[in-house]
């Protein structure tokens, strides 16, 4: 019996971390307009002191950032300490992971 209690207690709790690759703080390999470096937490973007909620749809190699106003950015995932952005009139940002 308490074995069976203890895997449920972990399965309920293996829900409870984040598998969102974009969580944790990013800097751009260029400066882009006074924004260089974006940190993602579970229902924030942080950019130059400020933030705003988002929600996350993370689909294979990508993850869909999506604002308030329902603006979205897909973030492509390179690997575990790389993404990049497609930035309209700007191309592709690149980011590597700070922590």
């Amino acid at each position: 019996m308490k074995i069976l209690l203890s895997v449920v207690i972990a399965l309920s709790f293996s829900g409870c971390f984040d598998s969102n690759p974009l969580i944790g703080k990013w800097r751009a390999t260029k400066k882009v307009m006074m924004i260089r470096n974006i940190e993602f937490t579970k229902d924030k973007a942080i950019a130059s002191g400020m933030f705003e909620e988002v929600e996350y749809d993370v689909q294979d190699n990508q993850v869909l950032v999506t604002d308030q106003m329902g603006i979205g950015s897909i973030y492509k995932i390179i690997d575990n300490n790389t993404i990049s952005v497609q930035v309209p009139m700007m191309g592709t940002l690149i980011y590597k992971r700070v922590e």
